[in-house]
């Protein structure tokens, strides 16, 4: 492959038992107005008609590089698999359930000539059907680069609506090769590789830690289908407690002493719902760490309390009809069905 030719982008999708949705989201990929790229796909040993139909995909365009796994490796590590798989010095994980805006990469690339950035990432649309009904992500009202202390501040004390899925953000591959984890040395780090929460979150918030800067574009170009499989639907109380796991973890392990405290209020609040128990506070540091700190400070933790109940009381952010057309109109464009390239040889692994 000469140097012209190689991606500069690499699409990771992996996947498992998604037959009727990992059409249109390679189909997204294939439909991006950079052109070197590449879809590396994952099957995680499917057991319905996922592979048949990425093979299908794959016989149509060469950009598609694919593999299946003998035995399903849980999450992560077919995330890793991606991962181990792709040759470009960027990378992008795009979940099977899921698409991005043809304009996806030309939006975000250019953040990432600039080596004080980590990452880059979008706003995203939720619902049944792109574009969404809700919007997710709109942390500034502009597009550019921020500090990345101020990511880590609204990631750990939930003060902001940052993300925490990898899907609407692209890294680069030697971080993302550093920072994506399969445990963590914390009373639930073992749990997390088998569905990837908390270790997603985590992602972001050793790459901000490693960067001064993290880039964000404010459009809505990603799109996180909701669907009765989908791994939050039904979940998100049994998922919480392991975000919580790798927020708290992170910021003893990094020093945060203040958001520690926040974040551990968090998790008081969600017991206090979930089990009508009153946890004292190092009670609940005991139940996220193995060495915990002797104390955790008191008006911070109070901070977090209020952060808890801003966050219930704050509107999600209304999407536009600027959102749409944005989305509409380039998906219109670029990923109707047949936008597939002329069928070239198969590019199967």
């Amino acid at each position: 492959m000469s140097h012209e030719s190689a991606p500069i982008v690499s699409i990771l999708v992996p996947v498992y038992n998604r037959e009727t949705l990992i059409r249109p989201c390679i189909e997204s990929a294939l439909a991006q107005t950079v052109e070197r790229i590449e879809i590396v796909v994952s099957d995680n040993a499917s057991t319905d008609g996922t592979w048949s139909e990425i093979q299908r995909l794959a016989a149509q365009d060469s950009r598609i590089r694919a593999c299946r796994n003998e035995e399903n490796l849980g999450a992560v590590p077919n995330w890793l698999r991606c991962l181990a798989l792709a040759r470009a010095p960027l990378v992008k994980l795009l979940f099977s359930d899921d698409m991005i805006a043809p304009s996806y990469l030309e939006r975000t690339l250019p953040f990432l000539d600039n080596q004080s950035v980590g990452f880059v990432f979008t706003m995203a649309g939720i619902g049944p059907e792109p574009p969404g009904r809700n919007l997710a992500y709109r942390w500034r009202e502009t597009s550019g680069v921020f500090s990345s202390q101020q990511f880590l501040a609204d990631l750990i004390s939930c003060g902001g609506d940052v993300p925490v899925s990898p899907g609407v953000a692209l890294f680069r591959r030697k971080d993302m090769q550093s920072f994506l984890k399969t445990a963590i040395p914390a009373p639930a780090g073992q749990e997390l590789f088998a569905h990837g929460a908390g270790l997603d979150q985590l992602l972001f918030l050793l790459a901000a830690q490693n960067y001064s800067s993290v880039g964000y574009v404010c459009e809505m170009l990603s799109f996180f289908r909701a669907h009765p499989g989908s791994l939050t639907i039904g979940n998100g109380r049994r998922l919480e407690t392991f975000y919580h796991q790798t927020a708290i973890w992170f910021a003893y392990t990094y020093g945060y002493e203040d958001l520690l405290a926040r974040r551990a209020a968090l998790a008081w609040v969600m017991l206090l719902q979930n089990e009508r128990r009153v946890y004292s506070r190092v009670a609940i540091a005991r139940r996220y760490l193995y060495d915990p700190p002797a104390k955790i400070h008191w008006w911070p933790f109070i901070l977090g309390i209020c952060d808890r109940l801003a966050w219930r009381l704050r509107k999600s952010a209304q999407m536009t009809d600027k959102d749409r057309d944005l989305w509409t109109n380039s998906y219109a464009e670029k990923a109707q069905p047949g936008s597939i390239s002329q069928p070239t040889r198969k590019a199967v692994i």
